[in-house]
Parts: structure tokens; C-alpha cells; sequence
């Protein structure tokens, strides 16, 4: 007795079929091959050390480089992403994120410049934690 084929076998089948030398892989089973980040930028020490480097944001610090994308860390309970830049030096250096960096980073197009200014904190209207103020400016994509 024949076994019949669903539709997602039949579809892989034709797409196997149709594949000629002309395709690009994108992909590689042999594993990601991630740059790794050379510095971290924060507003606060962290809680424990880490292997990458930190280096803690003082009030009007100022940090130029070229937008390389934003991802969320595994195991980030707050979803909250992480944006990395190309800094002058050739090394690969990331923001957590917090409101006012998600924001502006929104608006970064990769590939493009960014300027970050940190501005040091103020309380919340509502209490808890002070807000991390942050100025990013973006080259434009065009």
C-alpha cells in the first residue's frame, strides 16, 4: 500500500526538482558563524563580570559609529532588544535596550550612521525606576 504524500512533501519535491546551479546558498549547516560584540555600553556596572568588556555611560557621552541591526539576546525576559554599532575602530559594540534607544534605533537603517548621547536620568513621573535618556540621530536612509 502507497503512502500518500501531503502537500508540504509534494512542494519540497517540486522545489528539489526545479533547482538548478544558479542557486545562492544563504545558509550554512556548519554552524553560525556571529561576530562576536567587543563592547558593551551601559548605563550602570553590571551585577557580575562578564567575558565582554563594559564600558558604563557617563552624563554627555557621545557615541558615533555605523548601525549593524538590532536582535533580542536568548533568555531576554523583557524582550528587549539589543542594538549594535560599527564603531571608527572597526569594532563591533552594542546597546541594550531601553525606550528612548528603541525608539530612535527605529529609525536606524543599517548600514547607515548613528550618533547616541546619553543624557543621564530623571525620575518618572509615576515613580520606579528613573527614565535612561538617551539622543540618537540617524543618517538618513536615502
Amino acid at each position: 500500500m502507497s503512502k500518500t504524500k501531503t502537500y508540504a512533501e509534494e512542494g519540497l519535491e517540486s522545489i528539489q526538482a526545479s533547482m538548478g546551479d544558479n542557486w545562492k546558498q544563504v545558509t550554512s549547516d556548519k554552524g553560525a558563524n556571529f561576530e562576536p560584540i567587543a563592547l558593551y555600553y551601559k548605563t550602570s556596572p553590571p551585577r557580575k563580570a562578564g567575558t565582554t568588556p563594559v564600558q558604563v555611560l557617563s552624563k554627555g557621552d557621545t557615541i558615533i559609529g555605523t548601525y549593524e541591526g538590532s536582535f533580542i539576546p536568548n533568555g531576554n525576559k523583557f524582550k528587549t532588544p539589543t542594538h549594535k554599532i560599527r564603531l571608527a575602530n572597526g569594532k563591533l559594540a552594542a546597546f541594550g535596550g531601553s525606550t528612548l534607544l528603541n525608539k530612535g534605533f527605529a529609525e536606524a537603517t543599517v548600514g547607515k550612521g548613528v550618533k547616541i548621547v546619553y543624557g543621564g536620568t530623571a525620575p518618572t513621573k509615576r515613580g520606579g525606576n528613573d527614565v535612561q535618556l538617551f539622543s540618537v540621530f540617524v543618517e538618513p536612509a536615502n
